[in-house]
C-alpha cells in the first residue's frame, strides 16, 4: 500500500511524480489537495472514503470552501468519516451535507488522563537531531521491554 503526504512546504514536483505512479492513501492538507486539483495531477474519481480529522479547525481557519470543493469532486458513494474536538454549527452543516445518515460517536471522560502523560524535551544541536532521536527511541525500546518482561514476571 502506498501512502502519500501532500502539504504545502514540500516540493510538490516530488508529490506529482509520486500521484502519476500511483497511490491508494492521500493525506492532505486542503490548500496542497486543491492545488493538485488545479494542477488536473490529483484524480478523485476513485475515492471510496474521505476523512477529515479536526474538521471544526480547518472551518475556523477559513478552509470550508476547499473542503466543500474538494467533497464535491469525489464519488458521492463514498464514507465520509469527520473528527472534531468541538461540533459548532458550520460542522454540523457539513454533516448534514455530505454525509447520510450520521452516527455521532461523543467520548466523554470521567477523568483526564493527561496527568497520566510524561513529557519531556531535549536541547540538541542542530546537526544531532537524528542521533539524538536514534538513542532516545533505543533508550525506551529498552525500558519498554523492560517493563513488559516485570510484567510477565509479576502476573
Amino acid at each position: 500500500m502506498i501512502i502519500l503526504p501532500v502539504y504545502g512546504g514540500q516540493p510538490i514536483d516530488r508529490q506529482m511524480s509520486a500521484l502519476k505512479r500511483g497511490v491508494q492513501i492521500i493525506i492532505g492538507t486542503p490548500g496542497r489537495v486543491m492545488d493538485h486539483l488545479d494542477r488536473r495531477t490529483l484524480k478523485l474519481d476513485g475515492v471510496k472514503m474521505v476523512v477529515l480529522d479536526e474538521a471544526d479547525e480547518m472551518l475556523d481557519m477559513g478552509f470550508r470552501d476547499d473542503i466543500e470543493i474538494i467533497l464535491k469532486s469525489v464519488p458521492s458513494e463514498r464514507q465520509t468519516v469527520f473528527f472534531s474536538a468541538t461540533m459548532p454549527k458550520g460542522f454540523m452543516d457539513l454533516t448534514r451535507k455530505y454525509q447520510k445518515n450520521p452516527v455521532v460517536v461523543k467520548v466523554v471522560h470521567d477523568k483526564l488522563t493527561v496527568p497520566n502523560v510524561e513529557q519531556v524535551y531535549f536541547e540538541v544541536k542542530e546537526g544531532m537531531k537524528l542521533e539524538m532521536l536514534c538513542r532516545v527511541i533505543d533508550v525506551l525500546r529498552s525500558e519498554t521491554r523492560a517493563d513488559f518482561l516485570q510484567h510477565q514476571a509479576q502476573g
